[in-house]
């Protein structure tokens, strides 16, 4: 559905990993969030801080550590 609405998935379910690149799920873009969560607030801030590092979120599978993020891209 996401993919058919051109919307990124934003998840903490690191089955999306396998998914995309083993099964080879069609994704307009994935950001894996991989990091405890304190509060929904703090979710918030860690994606709002994403943003604003000017990434391109389309056709990348990004993972959201406390302290790094990687970003890798998703072959069509």
């Amino acid at each position: 559905m996401a993919y058919k609405e051109k919307r990124i998935l934003i998840t903490f379910d690191k089955e999306f990993g396998y998914l995309v690149f083993r099964e080879k799920m069609k994704s307009f873009g994935v950001i894996l969030l991989r990091f405890i969560p304190l509060s929904p607030e703090h979710v918030a801030n860690r994606i709002n801080e994403l943003i604003k590092e000017n990434l391109r979120f389309e056709n990348n599978f990004i993972v959201v550590e406390e302290e790094k993020i990687r970003i890798r891209f998703i072959q069509k």
